[in-house]
C-alpha cells in the first residue's frame, strides 16, 4: 500500500511526467502485491520493480549532468 502511495506522491508532485513509467512502476506494484498475496516466489515480481525504479530514478536523476 505504501509504495503505491509514495508513487502517486511522486507523481502529484510533479516528478516526471505522468508517462509509460509511471504505468509500468503501478504495473510492477500490482504484479508484486498480487504475488505475495498468493504466497507465490516473489522473486521476479522484486526484481521487475526494481529495474522500473531505476529506470525512472535514472531518467529523472541522470548522471554526470
Amino acid at each position: 500500500e505504501n509504495a503505491n502511495y509514495q508513487l502517486k506522491l511522486a507523481e502529484a508532485m510533479g516528478y516526471g511526467k505522468k508517462d509509460k513509467e509511471y504505468k509500468d512502476l503501478y504495473v510492477a506494484i500490482k504484479d508484486l502485491r498480487k504475488s505475495v498475496k498468493e504466497k507465490a516466489d516473489s522473486k521476479e515480481g522484486f526484481d521487475s520493480l526494481k529495474v522500473n525504479l531505476r529506470k525512472f530514478k535514472e531518467r529523472l536523476f541522470p548522471i554526470g549532468k
